[in-house]
């Protein structure tokens, strides 16, 4: 078996770039044979390395070792080459002690699955910022952003992927918001669930006035009869007590969280830096969301303890 090198560093880049465009070749496939008293290599062409310079990932770990084979196919070792150069003691090529060294790919295919993670990441974070724009999800009940209120379930993992937290395990709902005035007896649809396409009907049972001279409308649920109520006006959340009501899914699945994010809980009347208490992303239910201008939640809004 062919020696396998112990000691790596990394290459200079001016000289390296110079034996890979004029002096050598790559060869990632052929095989090293030890053949009297020295070794030769044998190419995927199925003849031997003679007269030239090959780079040579012999242990395919993605870097590979420059090595001068003599005319006759030995590789040379411990000297100075015909053209120059010094070769250590199994024949790679060094400069100053140091072995000189070329990525055949592995780094380039890492740095690559990376910049494509990143992609992901920031297409995901986009799509979540489109979802809050288009619904008014940075909104809470002491707002005066559109739907009023949204209720955020985390009920998962947790990956720190640098620029993100990522909660694998998210539901994220808003209220249905009346679009028009209701009239008694008009039955009204919404959807449930953004991504099932599911829905559901309410009917309009009556119109009344409060006791603050305002105007409240009672709604019923066509299918499980359970009640519901609003202001009457456009724009009016469908809420039957303050901790129920009616809601649209949007999100069923992971959330981005900002690294800067903070929670902040009514009772406490303080923030708390997310990076400091994880746990909160793992088990926590909030009533309302802030993003930044990327589309990362940056503020998890609770209004307990």
């Amino acid at each position: 078996m062919r020696l396998k090198r112990t000691m790596k560093a990394a290459a200079s880049l001016t000289m390296t770039a110079l034996m890979t465009l004029t002096l050598s070749a790559s060869a990632f496939a052929g095989a090293w044979k030890y053949e009297g008293d020295s070794w030769k290599y044998l190419k995927d062409d199925g003849t031997y390395a003679a007269g030239e310079w090959l780079w040579i990932d012999e242990n395919g770990d993605g870097t590979a070792e420059c090595y001068y084979f003599w005319n006759d196919g030995r590789c040379l070792a411990n000297v100075t080459t015909p053209d120059g150069y010094t070769v250590d003691e199994i024949g790679a090529w060094i400069q100053e002690g140091v072995v000189e060294t070329l990525n055949t790919g592995a780094d380039a295919a890492a740095a690559e699955a990376a910049a494509s993670s990143e992609d992901a990441l920031a297409a995901a974070v986009a799509a979540q910022k489109a979802l809050a724009d288009a619904y008014g999800v940075a909104a809470n009940r002491f707002g005066d952003t559109l739907s009023g209120l949204s209720v955020l379930f985390l009920e998962g993992s947790v990956e720190d992927l640098g620029s993100a937290y990522r909660v694998n395990d998210a539901k994220l709902l808003i209220p249905v918001v009346l679009s028009e005035a209701p009239a008694e007896g008009k039955v009204y649809t919404s959807v449930k669930d953004l991504q099932t396409g599911e829905t559901f009907s309410y009917k309009c049972t009556s119109v009344n006035k409060d006791e603050d001279g305002g105007s409240y409308a009672m709604f019923e649920n066509t299918k499980t009869g359970e009640l519901y109520y609003a202001e009457a006006k456009a724009g009016a959340d469908l809420l039957c007590d303050s901790n129920d009501g009616v809601f649209t899914t949007v999100v069923t699945g992971p959330v981005y969280v900002s690294p800067d994010a903070v929670s902040w809980f009514q009772l406490g009347g303080d923030e708390r830096p997310v990076k400091d208490n994880k746990a909160v992303l793992e088990a926590g239910v909030f009533d309302g969301l802030t993003f930044d201008e990327n589309g990362l939640i940056t503020k998890l809004i609770h209004y307990g303890a």
